[in-house]
């Protein structure tokens, strides 16, 4: 009898070894977490008027604990937090103050998180202790961490002192995304205070990020909305031509709520699909996604410029770029850029494959490689002008196809990032060229710099990249189902808005989303 030994990499070992360690730890802590609150449970529940020495037993037995956190106090209100007991929190932090404890900045800021916990207003006496310790921070510290950043804007608008929680946003104003808490409650501030033009400003700079602004940020501005009636449809129509704008799809929680409030306002709001470009609910045709002339020229150039001339010397080698614009430059203009690489995995997502795996993996090959061969025969029929960009390890087995004389073919290295070498094709060739590949290009939006490039790159995305290829019948044609970048749209008397089910920027860019909701404005209200 063989026998297969299968060696595992001593790293491996290491690796799996430190996690089991790193999870043996973690319950550890869980356990300890638990015994302090049982221990203390009832100081939590009735921190008022605790004995001094009570106060200094908790520290203690933190600090006598097999962990011995750094910082002590920084672990006791951070457990008032988990715990949602943000009265001992307070509590405690009083004692520390009257006993002459000098909490560090870690300490302040966990303290100061428990006042954004209460559910009741503070009081006159409250607001100037916390005015005194935010002061106190800004004052001792130039520059702060985003996330001591994003602790300090909320107390501030705690109390009502926005004109210094903008002090501190603007310091931030060339990244925005490390800060979206500390701007979503600036946003929130001043919707619901009555400042509608400076939420406006903030309310667009955290849409030019790739999240845009938190959930209570939509909320406050859809109590915004709702206060004056007569101008409800107007306010929510201008957040959605925002959401256009900059190519934001929203998360399906702040979709919910507003559709809620315009079923509530005589819309007609429903979730939808969009099938070959039309509504199922209104059966209206959206309009094609596409740019105008001046905007696709825009687009054109800056990537041609910025992010291929200039970017493309750092994820390839330059010889083989000089060899591949001299190469695209002699036999532009391609009709239709066939991302190879894509295309042999598009529908598995293979990324690695275990031994018992392999019987599979190259049945879906042989599948995948027809499908490549078929959608080639099919834009040849059509009299396209066909680029494949494919890697050296495939040139072999695409040369076997009888496929060679119908397209172009370029292979790069192994190592290179291909999203360039597709887009500087695309644009090399012209507006009506088209992509086929699942590549979400995020190499390439991470370099946009501007926020409305960004929103015409996707724009352009929409309407010219595709993602696979479906056979049908005798045939293959484009699964026109399935848009790279859908955006928020509207037709005659309705809005179409597609979102991503959780809060991630990675989902803003998602492929085969298919998830919508139509909103019909009242007729006598467009």
């Amino acid at each position: 009898m063989n026998l297969c030994i299968r060696r595992i990499p001593l790293l491996q070992v290491i690796r799996n070894a430190s996690n089991i360690t790193a999870i043996y730890k973690k319950k550890e802590f869980f356990d300890f977490c638990g015994a302090w609150k049982e221990k203390f449970s009832e100081v939590l529940v009735q921190p008022d008027n605790v004995p001094k020495e009570t106060w200094e037993n908790m520290r203690r037995y933190v600090m006598d604990s097999e962990f011995k956190p750094l910082i002590v106090d920084t672990f006791v209100l951070q457990m008032c937090i988990n715990e949602k007991y943000p009265q001992a929190g307070i509590s405690y932090y009083k004692f520390l103050e009257s006993n002459n404890y000098k909490p560090s900045v870690s300490t302040l800021s966990t303290y100061l998180k428990l006042y954004g916990m209460r559910d009741d207003p503070l009081t006159k006496g409250e607001k100037e202790h916390v005015l005194s310790i935010c002061k106190n921070i800004s004052n001792t510290y130039t520059s702060l961490n985003s996330e001591l950043a994003n602790v300090l804007v909320r107390c501030l608008c705690q109390v009502g002192e926005w004109q210094e929680a903008v002090k501190i946003i603007e310091n931030y104003k060339e990244n925005h995304l490390h800060i979206r808490d500390a701007v979503s409650n600036l946003i929130s501030y001043f919707y619901e205070n009555g400042k509608e033009d400076l939420g406006r400003k903030y309310l667009v700079a955290s849409l030019k990020t790739s999240l845009g602004p938190s959930k209570f940020a939509y909320d406050s501005y859809l109590k915004h909305c709702l206060k004056e009636k007569d101008k409800f449809n107007e306010r929510i129509e201008n957040l959605f031509i925002l959401w256009n704008k900059y190519g934001l799809k929203p998360v399906q929680r702040v979709v919910l709520e507003i559709s809620n409030a315009c079923n509530q306002s005589g819309w007609s709001v429903v979730p939808t699909t969009i099938s070959r470009s039309t509504c199922a609910v209104c059966k209206q045709l959206l309009a094609r996604n596409d740019l105008n002339d001046e905007e696709y020229e825009r687009l054109r150039q800056v990537t041609l410029k910025k992010l291929i001339s200039e970017g493309m010397y750092y994820v390839t080698d330059p010889k083989e770029i000089q060899h591949y614009v001299r190469y695209i430059d002699q036999r532009k203009p391609y009709d239709v850029i066939v991302d190879g690489l894509n295309i042999f995995y598009s529908n598995r997502g293979i990324v690695a494959v275990s031994d018992r795996r392999w019987k599979n993996f190259f049945s879906y090959l042989i599948f995948d490689t027809f499908q490549l061969v078929d959608s080639i025969k099919y834009y040849k029929r059509w009299g396209k002008k066909i680029l494949v960009i494919g890697r050296y390890h495939l040139k072999k087995m695409i040369m076997r196809l009888d496929i060679r004389d119908m397209a172009d073919y370029f292979y790069v290295h192994d190592w290179s990032k291909d999203d360039v070498f597709l887009l500087y094709a695309a644009f090399s060739s012209g507006k009506d060229t088209v992509v086929i590949s699942k590549d979400l290009m995020r190499q390439h939006k991470f370099a946009m710099k501007d926020p409305e490039l960004d929103a015409l790159f996707k724009k352009w995305q929409a309407s010219h990249q595709y993602t696979t290829v479906t056979l049908k019948g005798s045939g293959t044609q484009l699964d026109d189902q399935i848009q790279v970048n859908a955006m928020v749209q509207k037709k005659n008397d309705c809005w179409h808005v597609p979102y991503v089910d959780y809060d991630m920027s990675v989902n803003k860019t998602r492929i085969g989303n298919n998830e919508w909701f139509c909103f019909k404005m009242p007729r006598d209200k467009k």
